[in-house]
């Protein structure tokens, strides 16, 4: 296990990093809702959701660096227009998480939605480190694309099936509007995160 440390911080920067400081990136579709629920996090740049700032889409990425839980967090907040999901390649390595935000009113989308997936799992950074993923169901207080109704946890469960990745994978409805759910989210990542750095620490010193 001393191997996984390494993917993630340089040796002289890991009891640092461990207790201070994380490198997300969050994809998804466009229009799933990314940067919205960004917003819920970076108070200082949109006010716990209230700003408009984060209305607007994103064009290619835009980053963010706040504080949170105790923690600073830089988070790469990524386009998901079909011309610039090639740009998340350039950026897995560099990434400590990932969260894939998935419109839950657009169940029309979920064939797109799984074939982005699979392009996450099967590049080469995120199979050999391992990184940890977050999908949050986004929007079920919307209306829905159809009559259908919206997309399910479960079904979700079914469509980025976390048999198909080799590290850690946590399931999560949350709002956009309200901000439900997005903590609970990035306590995960935290706290996931942590385990592993303090995990890989003790296998070095075994």
């Amino acid at each position: 296990m001393g191997s996984k440390l390494s993917n993630f911080v340089r040796p002289d920067k890991r009891h640092e990093i461990e207790v201070k400081k994380l490198s997300v990136l969050v994809l998804g579709l466009d229009g799933a809702g990314k940067s919205t629920l960004i917003s819920h996090l970076d108070a200082e740049k949109f006010g716990n959701g209230e700003s408009d700032n984060y209305l607007h889409p994103t064009t290619a990425l835009s980053m963010h660096r706040f504080k949170y839980l105790d923690m600073k967090w830089v988070v790469w907040d990524m386009s998901g227009r079909a011309q610039y999901r090639k740009m998340w390649n350039d950026f897995y390595q560099q990434s400590m998480a990932i969260v894939f935000v998935v419109d839950a009113s657009r169940i029309l989308r979920l064939g797109v939605v799984k074939e982005e997936w699979k392009r996450i799992l099967q590049h080469p950074s995120v199979k050999r480190r391992k990184t940890p993923i977050l999908v949050m169901l986004n929007k079920l207080d919307h209306a829905t694309d159809t009559d259908d109704p919206h997309v399910t946890l479960n079904q979700i469960r079914n469509v980025l099936p976390e048999e198909e990745h080799g590290g850690e994978v946590q399931y999560r409805t949350c709002s956009g509007m309200t901000g439900e759910g997005i903590g609970e989210g990035f306590q995960w990542i935290a706290t996931t995160v942590k385990d592993i750095v303090r995990s890989s620490k003790g296998g070095n010193n075994n």
